[in-house]
């Protein structure tokens, strides 16, 4: 009887270390989705910013170019 309940007592152990475990190794999926998520969003804005500065050059350039003609 007593060692039925060691038994059951290791069981459960078992049980909560296994929960933990998988609760962890979900955290870590769910942070490394995150960061890969966070990650492609720095390269859209980089890229986006990368675009408006090309634009604004050339913008400002054919200003100075018609202001230049005058």
């Amino acid at each position: 009887m007593i060692l039925k309940g060691l038994i059951l007592l290791q069981w459960q152990e078992i049980e909560w270390l296994f929960i933990y475990i998988l609760s962890l190794s979900l955290h870590i999926l769910l942070y490394l989705c995150l960061f890969r998520f966070l990650l492609q969003l720095g390269c859209v804005l980089i890229s986006f910013m990368i675009i408006c500065e090309l634009y604004a050059t050339i913008y400002c350039s054919s200003i100075r170019n018609r202001v230049s003609m005058f």
